[in-house]
């Protein structure tokens, strides 16, 4: 166990074995947190005081282990041992912990889910416990008021109250958290990965926040456009199809600034291409959209390519070894909406620059007033449920990583990489605008993101305010 400070009223506590092997994460972090160093003011044989010269001290209980943080004397949070599980086998690398949280009237984050702020009494049974598993549900969409998992996961945790603090779990495997609102507690499962655990000493809920978006970052200023009106359905599949939407906007003075192009526009639903037949000049319609009182197009662009041998974005990935893996060192295939499809392994640097540069204008022609990009299906999607429509767990990335170790982070990972393309493309002139429906801790630094497919009745606009402000909390 190794526990340090971290400057701005936080601690750092990390568990693993002796041999060191589990896998530590990467992208997240806008940068590795600035350490502040600890003096121990007391050590013996079961127990252990430090503290951080900033108010913040922490004690330490040996047997069974758990540490206690003091913000100001006021007992804040307590990582109790008692329930600390890991397993170490090459089958399984999973561990719990619960976390107490002393001075909480309620407790709130864990985004994503289509429930209330405040996060709902778990430990009884009646309810599943929270769900941290980046999954898509398919056309028929999510069910509301539930602790489901949903697109994106951030396994940040306040418990909020006179005195608020927090945790942010610093790992990207699937997680359950069970929530008791008797004792304001939670008990984490999470299937691989690191005990990286961030202490977020607040002590109030606009610190707490403050505390973890210093950590893994802050969005930047979105282009005036992208605060507009945005029209978006899965319906304009030509040039015809754009200007006769477009001409109804404008015949019924309903204001529109942004038209979002479905997987129609490429062809045959091959990623950095446009139909010739549907589409067959773009650079003309694109300028017709910017005449139309600078207008944008925002075109959509998944992570999954199209199995097609004639296809060079997909010969260069297989010859290259960018593909996500099957154990068995073969690209992984599956279906989606292309048909038989691969999806890049982010992971690895090489194909991260490949997939950045697919954005240069010499490699996407005619894209020089496209909006921005629309990264969808990033969990990452599939059609088949043997795995609950996403890359089962053991499959292989770069550097032999299995992804359940990572799944929560595809999303970032492709937007990560797309926003670099985009920088790259433009020189860093322009501020890029991504929307995707797949989030982590890290991903607001450089995409919007949308929630997701929902069914248009009141009771579904209705969960949206709370989804909303629990995503601002986290991010």
């Amino acid at each position: 166990m190794k526990i340090s400070g971290v400057v701005d009223n936080r601690f750092r506590v990390i568990i693993e074995e002796p041999d060191l092997h589990r896998y530590r994460i990467q992208f997240c972090l806008e940068k590795e947190p600035e350490t502040n160093e600890l003096t121990v003011d007391y050590l013996g044989d079961d127990a252990l005081i430090a503290s951080d010269g900033n108010g913040n001290r922490l004690y330490v209980s040996f047997q069974p282990i758990s540490i206690e943080f003091y913000h100001d004397d006021i007992l804040e949070s307590v990582f109790d041992g008692s329930r600390l599980i890991m397993q170490n086998t090459e089958e399984s690398q999973a561990f719990t912990f619960t976390v107490k949280f002393n001075e909480a009237k309620r407790l709130i984050g864990l985004h994503e889910h289509p429930n209330t702020v405040s996060l709902m009494h778990t430990a009884d049974y009646k309810v599943d416990p929270y769900r941290l598993k980046n999954v898509d549900y398919g056309i028929f969409g999510y069910s509301i008021n539930v602790t489901q998992s949903m697109y994106g996961s951030i396994p940040v945790l306040y418990g909020f109250g006179e005195h608020t603090s927090g945790i942010f779990v610093h790992n990207g495997a699937e997680m359950w958290v069970k929530i008791d609102t008797d004792e304001m507690s939670a008990y984490f499962m999470v299937d691989a990965g690191l005990l990286d655990l961030f202490v977020l000493m607040g002590p109030t809920l606009s610190e707490t926040v403050r505390q973890y978006t210093d950590l893994t970052g802050k969005p930047h200023l979105p282009q005036l456009w992208a605060l507009g009106h945005h029209q978006s359905r899965w319906a304009y599949n030509n040039t015809e199809d754009v200007k006769d939407i477009i001409g109804k906007f404008d015949e019924y003075r309903f204001p529109m600034d942004v038209l979002w192009l479905d997987i129609e526009y490429t062809a045959d639903r091959k990623w950095f291409t446009w139909s010739t037949t549907s589409f067959p000049d773009p650079i003309a319609l694109l300028d017709w959209v910017e005449e139309q009182g600078h207008r944008k197009l925002v075109p959509i662009s998944e992570s999954n390519i199209k199995v097609y041998p004639e296809y060079t974005i997909y010969d260069d990935c297989l010859r290259n070894d960018y593909f996500i893996n099957n154990a068995n060192g073969t690209p992984f295939v599956s279906v989606c909406w292309a048909g038989d499809v691969s999806w890049i392994d982010f992971l690895n640097p090489e194909a991260r620059k490949y997939y950045a540069q697919l954005h240069l204008y010499e490699n996407f022609p005619s894209t020089s007033t496209l909006g921005g990009y629309w990264n969808d299906m990033n969990e990452p999607a599939l059609f088949d449920n043997t795995y609950e429509r996403t890359i089962p767990s053991e499959a292989v990335q770069y550097g032999n990583v299995k992804h359940r170790d990572v799944h929560n982070m595809y999303g970032l990972h492709q937007v990560m990489t797309t926003h670099q393309g985009l920088m790259n493309r433009d020189e860093g002139n322009l501020r890029p605008f991504l929307l995707s429906r797949s989030i982590f801790a890290g991903s607001q630094r450089y995409t919007a993101k949308w929630n997701g497919d929902t069914v248009c009745t009141f009771e579904y606009l209705r969960i949206l305010v709370p989804m909303t402000i629990s995503s601002n909390l986290a991010g």
